[in-house]
């Protein structure tokens, strides 16, 4: 055997057995599924953070004019906070205060900075006295929230850090639900083998290889870089920070929004105290409720339903309203804080009890179903259909009793017409979430599509009935109750629709035609002009309008609106007809 034949075999067989692996791999479909977008395409608020424990985090300088709240905002500032703009150096006589917490300090549902808890806060007190600053992340829990304060935070050098504590805190995963690009440079041939080997993939995943395990599953990898019990170990570090920085620091508890009622959540099994407060006191760290103060501005309102008055309708995330309620409860607590019964301590030890408990409230990861899910929808809204039914379908493989993946399939089966199959997934969605208003309000549409007038009235009342201010619903029963020749009560729906929300262009539009079919000429007026505001470059609704004036007398009025018309749209008929008429031509 030549010199040269050895080495020639070993590699030989160092490439079959390889490739023996690979087939055994991909046989037992051992290696992941090829998830990972090697590159953030997407428009979201959120980047991945190089530091392992917060696992993403707000871009800075984000800008986006049509934010849908959700996965983004109009703006973020340049140091990557939902806030206004802020100076690391402190202004002379100035306080400051550091509000830590998830998407309720965030912001999520509410558009302007102003309106969110932390602003209306700050704006409690004089212009300038004090510093309210927004450290809040959606989807961060306690341990997280500590750590953007000890990496983020202390740079501002606070005088009180306080830590809104919200019930999902108590998660030992990060709920990491949508696309973001990987903060890891990784050389061609890693993506390449990564997409095409199921064996490196397993083992890359497997084994974190230029941090792939933590792309492919980042809830998972968050999990294990943070441990079990991150809201005991949050507060043990935020003591220890507030001893060594010199700041004051307490815990707040958010309550639950109910119809009927506010209540405070996840109490110890003897229901003498919540589990947050066991947990704080062991820490060295105050606990204040919300849920009182709640309370006494609730009972000196008449007939208001707390969970539409205070939430968004999910009885938890803030409205304006609420932000504005929490940030005068809040200053009340401030106000009374006194360091020498409330401040900072020496810890007293673990509650074993109460850690225990916390340990049982971590809900079940969500793990990529939420990531599916999102990414689904987001195909969805991109006008995807396959992409995104091949993605909520995935999701529902992992979760099957995920009430808004079911509702987002049913949106992708009725966009394709299957009305039938897509009624089935929203039933299942307000069967598992039976305060889910846009699933009942799309199943409604579904029912009308298909005839069902009756049935999808009802649809549109529960959903009504859930959150009184959806406008969406509101207009939809004018329509179901239009179709069934109602028209009286059609007519007050839509107006109840436009007044629930007074840049509901469908709104307007529906109920300017109503009056227009009514012969109420005059009437049918306002709402077009309002539509045409909303909608300045739709043809349509200046004919509309045009049409409107034209029957109404007022003849000059009514050729401007043509002319706007045609002026947008030469071959918009009903314009260049009603223009011709009046002209004589």
């Amino acid at each position: 055997m030549t010199r040269l034949a050895r080495p020639l075999i070993l590699v030989a067989s160092v490439l079959v057995s390889l490739l023996l692996c690979e087939l055994i791999v991909r046989i037992a479909g051992l290696g992941p599924g090829v998830r990972i977008m090697w590159v953030s395409s997407d428009d979201t608020v959120y980047q991945r953070s190089e530091n392992p424990i917060l696992g993403f985090e707000l871009k800075p300088n984000y800008r986006n004019p049509n934010a849908d709240l959700n996965e983004s905002y109009p703006r973020i500032n340049a140091h990557g906070q939902r806030d206004v703009e802020r100076q690391y150096a402190r202004t002379a006589g100035v306080r400051r205060i550091a509000l830590l917490g998830d998407s309720l300090v965030e912001g999520h549902g509410v558009r302007e900075i102003e309106d969110i808890f932390s602003q209306q806060l700050e704006r409690t007190w004089a212009d300038g006295e004090v510093e309210v600053l927004n450290f809040g992340v959606s989807g961060y829990n306690t341990r997280a929230e500590i750590e953007t304060l000890r990496t983020k935070g202390l740079k501002y050098n606070p005088d009180l850090v306080i830590l809104v504590f919200a019930k999902n805190d108590f998660d030992d995963f990060l709920r990491e639900a949508f696309e973001l690009g990987s903060v890891v440079e990784r050389p061609r041939w890693v993506k390449g083998l990564f997409s095409a080997s199921s064996l490196f993939r397993m083992l890359a995943v497997r084994f974190d290889w230029w941090e792939l395990g933590a792309d492919a599953d980042p809830s998972a990898h968050r999990k294990e870089v943070a441990g079990q019990g991150n809201v005991a170990e949050g507060l043990r570090l935020l003591n220890e920070l507030a001893r060594e920085h010199d700041f004051q620091a307490f815990v707040v508890a958010w309550p639950e929004f109910e119809d009927d009622g506010i209540r405070d959540v996840q109490w110890m099994p003897d229901e003498s105290e919540l589990v947050i407060e066991r947990l704080a006191r062991s820490a060295g760290l105050s606990t204040f409720r919300l849920s009182d103060g709640f309370r006494r501005d609730w009972q000196s309102r008449t007939a208001e339903n707390p969970r539409q008055l205070y939430s968004l309708g999910d009885g938890v995330h803030p409205s304006v309203e609420g932000s504005r309620v929490a940030a005068q409860v809040l200053r009340s607590v401030i106000d009374g804080f006194d360091p020498e019964e409330h401040g900072v301590r020496e810890p007293s030890g673990e509650d074993a009890e109460a850690a225990a408990v916390a340990l049982s409230l971590s809900g079940r990861d969500p793990g990529l179903s939420a990531v599916a899910n999102n990414r689904g929808a987001k195909l969805y809204r991109q006008g995807d259909l396959d992409g995104a039914e091949r993605e909520i379908r995935h999701a529902l493989e992992l979760n099957a009793e995920y009430a808004d993946a079911h509702h987002n399939l049913g949106l992708v089966l009725a966009a394709r017409g299957q009305h039938t199959e897509a009624m089935k997934h929203y039933r299942e969605a307000v069967r598992l979430a039976p305060l889910y208003a846009s699933a009942y309000n799309n199943l409604g549409l579904s029912l009308a599509t298909t005839g069902q007038i009756t049935e999808a009235e009802a649809m549109f009342r529960k959903a009504i009935r859930i959150d009184d201010d959806y406008a969406p619903a509101r207009g939809n029963l004018g329509t179901a109750l239009r179709l069934q020749g109602r028209l009286g009560p059609a007519r007050r729906a839509y107006e109840a629709a436009v007044a629930a929300d007074p840049q509901y262009a469908d709104g307007y539009r529906n109920l300017g035609l109503l009056l227009f079919q009514q012969q109420n000429f005059t009437g049918a007026i306002a709402p077009f002009q309002r539509l045409a505001e909303l909608e300045p470059g739709n043809a349509d609704t200046l004919a509309n309008l045009g049409a409107a004036l034209q029957a109404s007398g007022r003849r000059t009025e009514a050729l401007d609106a043509y002319r706007r018309a045609l002026a947008i749209n030469p071959n918009q008929a009903a314009a260049r007809q009603n223009l011709a008429a009046l002209q004589g031509r």
